[in-house]
């Protein structure tokens, strides 16, 4: 079921699939962020230079050595919806596989439902940064970013709210042990119902 180790078979089917295979490095950051998000994606890239599915091949087989019997189909599974790829991950693994691992995440005893107890990706960051850019400083008051930082961040991009909001989700994310979708949800309610909708379209909670 969703609990058991992945095969060699199931990572195979991963790398064939075109769609991850040309973006298999949100893959890799929505599996392991510690592992790939500190230049282990760069690493990856450089010794299989131009050659896609020997990346995406590599860096699943590094996650699964690394994890061993805690490679799950789960947290395989939660990681490709994380990346936006419920499709693929039914092809892959079949539609009641899917929900399996949707309902597990469901029933997780931290009380957040899925998908507000995922940790939050660079994408997702990259995203409300653009989508909420007017509302950096209250949004790092409600993160409890220090005000020393707060005009820091302001005085570095004077000319650019986008990265200031980036770089104060940024900060978060390196204090906070999991930050999660639904943490930055509750931060985006500081000012409203409006701008808690404009969070959950950039976070890919409800359509744009």
């Amino acid at each position: 079921m969703v609990d058991q180790e992945v095969t060699d078979d199931m990572l195979l089917k991963i790398a064939l699939n075109t769609t991850i295979c040309a973006s298999w490095s949100h893959l890799a950051l929505c599996l392991d962020y510690e592992m790939f998000g500190g230049g282990g994606v760069k690493l990856i890239k450089q010794e299989h230079v131009d050659d896609p599915f020997t990346q995406v091949t590599s860096m699943l087989e590094k996650w699964h050595n690394h994890h061993a019997k805690k490679a799950t189909v789960q947290k395989l599974i939660t990681a490709m919806c994380n990346c936006q790829w419920e499709r693929q991950a039914e092809e892959i693994f079949g539609e009641r596989l899917v929900k399996l691992a949707t309902q597990a995440n469901a029933d997780s005893p931290d009380g957040l439902p899925d998908p507000l107890r995922r940790k939050i990706t660079p994408l997702q960051l990259m995203e409300v940064s653009k989508e909420l850019l007017d509302l950096w400083l209250e949004i790092g008051v409600a993160l409890k970013i220090p005000k020393g930082n707060l005009k820091n961040i302001e005085h570095k991009h004077r000319d650019d709210l986008s990265k200031r909001l980036f770089e104060v989700l940024e900060l978060w994310c390196d204090r906070e042990v999991i930050p999660t979708v639904g943490a930055l949800v509750e931060a985006c309610k500081c000012k409203g119902v409006n701008a808690e909708v404009r969070c959950r379209k950039a976070l890919g909670l409800i359509p744009k």
